[in-house]
C-alpha cells in the first residue's frame, strides 16, 4: 500500500531539543560568568564615579595652582599665606591624580580578573569585593585621595578670597573662609554618611 503524500512530506524529528542548561554551557554563558560580569561592572562604575570628578577637581587645580605667588614685598604673614596656598595646590593635584591613575588600575585589573579568583568566594556582593584585599587598597585610597583633594580645593578658594579681599573688604574675606568652612564639613558628613562612605560602599 502508498503511504498518503502528507506523511511523505511530514519533517521527520531526529533529536529532542537540547536543554537551556547545555545551550547556555555551549554558547560559553554561563550563570556564574554572568554573574561575575555584573559584578565586574558594578565596581568598574563605583571606580569611574571616583575617576571622572577627580580628573575634573585636577584640572581646576592645575588652574589656579599659581594664582598667588610670594612676592617680596609682602609681609611675611602674606608671604606665609601664599606659600601655604602653593603647597596645599600642589599636594592637592598630587591626590586629584592618584585617586585617578589608582581607579583606572583597578578598572584594569577588574576588567582582566574575575572576581572569584580575587576574593574566592561565593558571595555575589560587590561590596565583599571592594574589601577584598586585591582591591581594598584601590578603594580606599581612591576615595581618600579624591576627598583630599577636594578639600585642598576648597581650601585654596578660602585662601585666595582671604587674600584678595584682605585690605578693601576684611568682612567679605570673612564670610567666604567662613561659607567654604561650612562647606568642607558638609562635604565630610555627605561623603562618610552611613548610607555609603567611601569604607561603606553601598551593596547592590
Amino acid at each position: 500500500a502508498r503511504l498518503p503524500t502528507s506523511v511523505l512530506c511530514m519533517p521527520t524529528v531526529l533529536a529532542a531539543s537540547p536543554r537551556p542548561a547545555l545551550a547556555t554551557a555551549l554558547r560559553g554563558g554561563g550563570g556564574d560568568h554572568a554573574s561575575e560580569h555584573a559584578l565586574s561592572q558594578e565596581a568598574s562604575a563605583l571606580f569611574n564615579n571616583l575617576r571622572t570628578p577627580a580628573a575634573l577637581v585636577a584640572s581646576a587645580l592645575l588652574a589656579s595652582a599659581f594664582a598667588l605667588r610670594p612676592d617680596v614685598a609682602d609681609v611675611p604673614s602674606l608671604t606665609a599665606l601664599k606659600r601655604l596656598y602653593l603647597l596645599t595646590a600642589v599636594a592637592s593635584l598630587c591626590a586629584e591624580l592618584l585617586a585617578v591613575v589608582g581607579a583606572t588600575a583597578a578598572i584594569q585589573k577588574l576588567a582582566t580578573r574575575p572576581p572569584t579568583a580575587v576574593y574566592g568566594g561565593d558571595s555575589h556582593s560587590v561590596t565583599a569585593l571592594l574589601h577584598a584585599p586585591a582591591y581594598e587598597i584601590y578603594w580606599v585610597s581612591c576615595s581618600v585621595h579624591f576627598l583630599l583633594g577636594t578639600f585642598g580645593l576648597a581650601a585654596m578658594i578660602g585662601v585666595r578670597a582671604w587674600v584678595s579681599l584682605r585690605s578693601t573688604d576684611r568682612l567679605l574675606g570673612q564670610a567666604i573662609a567662613l561659607t567654604v568652612t561650612s562647606s568642607l564639613l558638609l562635604m565630610n558628613s555627605l561623603f562618610s554618611d552611613e548610607a555609603g562612605g567611601f569604607c561603606r560602599p553601598t551593596s547592590r
